[in-house]
């Protein structure tokens, strides 16, 4: 006779779908898919070339699909203890026979997700774009693997999703900031004429990266080949997003993109309930908006962990798995307390010239705008825009003509773009 505890496990057992897979990896979860599956570039937590170059890679603990550090994970909210990880940086279509085949050979897994498309539409500048029928016939290839594998290797479950909305990423970034770039463009382009680099932030040590920002140049051509290494792809998808590209090319683009879609909603209908397989397609993930809040800074390509977030709870709804809705930072950023003009420390310097000193704190990552204001004679300057935005800030100003009374004006800006409200001291 079963206990108590044993009936209640088994329940969950369904719950979860695992009743009747009783040989095919029970509670493992694996994953056919791209640099997105992978989680490239997504701890972007970071401001200095520094402290950028260090993250670059994968962040694998916060996929969408078996991150386990990342709550809304589909490992995690489907209750697996175990991944078979196959998923790949720069993967195509293509590539998604080979890793079905690396999963079943893993022993399988009880659900596959499969999420891929993007580097497909995402080629070089001038490459020829495949066409739906030959994508098609590659989606069709993968799940006959998935689909007639041995029962203790088959899948019980397959989840897939819609590959995204790559023209909206053009839009939604190409005028946004880099971590070294003057704007998402710039990179893309590889425009090294366009650097704007914030080499390190080390407090009283600072005039350390005053020396590092001069030599900066000798260090682009490095900087530009870890990226490449790390994206494993050719960067950055130039028929889309290199300047050099047009609205045809564009067009063309996003019409594949549709194609894509079509044939994956075409194969997930086919193929749904076929040897037992049950296949979920979620459906929502190129309609799904994202903002420059959910895309890296590091490489103004890749989801990053709130991206990741959203794109699990997107293909979790997607999938009627149930209800995770995707959700957007709308609130402005604070300055902690409102320095006052006492926290504004006024260094010695040679008379009359002064420079200003000073640090407070946001309540989140933010970059920060400063204005001056000459109190005599009603003249405002624009003192620049930092290029890093972390929560602690420290601000030094140089050359101030003490003969006249100075304010200064701050105003933060948090990684989703919103913009709070200003702060200032009194003329000091």
């Amino acid at each position: 006779m079963w206990s108590k505890l044993s009936k209640m496990v088994v329940s969950a057992l369904v719950a979860f779908g695992f009743a009747g897979v009783a040989d095919a990896a029970p509670y493992k979860i694996g994953a056919i898919g791209d640099s997105i599956s992978a989680g490239m570039d997504s701890n972007d937590d970071c401001g200095t070339l520094i402290s950028c170059a260090s993250q670059l890679g994968e962040d694998r603990s916060h996929s969408w699909t078996t991150g386990h550090a990342l709550p809304d994970s589909m490992r995690n909210k489907l209750g697996f203890n175990a991944t078979v990880e196959r998923q790949k940086n720069g993967s195509r279509w293509d590539d998604a026979l080979g890793q079905a085949q690396g999963i079943l050979s893993a022993g399988g897994a009880h659900t596959v997700t499969i999420e891929l498309g993007g580097n497909d539409v995402c080629r070089k500048l001038n490459s020829t774009l495949p066409t739906k029928s030959e994508i098609a016939a590659l989606i069709d290839e993968t799940f006959n693997a998935l689909v007639y594998a041995s029962a203790d290797t088959r899948p019980a479950r397959i989840i897939i999703a819609e590959a995204p909305d790559v023209l909206n990423l053009y839009h939604t970034m190409r005028n946004q900031k880099n971590f070294a770039f003057e704007t998402c463009q710039d990179l893309w382009d590889l425009n090294t004429n366009a650097l704007d680099v914030n080499t390190c932030d080390w407090g009283f040590f600072d005039f350390l990266c005053d020396f590092f920002d001069l030599v900066i140049n000798d260090y682009v051509e490095p900087l530009i080949d870890v990226m490449l290494a790390a994206f494993d792809v050719d960067f950055p998808c130039g028929y889309v997003l290199n300047s050099g590209s047009n609205s045809t090319k564009r067009t063309l683009a996003q019409a594949l993109n549709n194609d894509i879609n079509d044939a994956i909603a075409e194969a997930a209908a086919r193929w749904n309930g076929t040897n037992g397989v049950e296949v979920l397609f979620a459906d929502n993930v190129y309609e799904f908006q994202f903002t420059a809040g959910d895309v890296s800074q590091i490489d103004c390509f890749h989801p990053n962990r709130s991206g990741q977030r959203n794109l699990a709870r997107t293909v979790f709804t997607g999938a009627n798995l149930g209800a995770s809705e995707p959700t957007h930072d709308q609130a402005a950023p604070l300055l902690l307390a409102s320095p006052p003009s006492s926290a504004w420390w006024v260094d010695s310097g040679n008379a009359p010239f002064h420079d200003i000193h000073f640090n407070f704190n946001t309540n989140e990552e933010s970059t920060i705008e400063v204005w001056t204001y000459n109190c005599n004679y009603g003249n405002w300057y624009y003192e620049g825009t930092t290029n890093e935005s972390p929560e602690a800030h420290e601000f030094r100003m140089t050359g101030f003509n003490y003969n006249y009374f100075w304010q200064t004006f701050v105003r933060p800006t948090d990684r989703s773009l919103n913009t709070g409200t200003w702060y200032q001291t009194g003329c000091i």
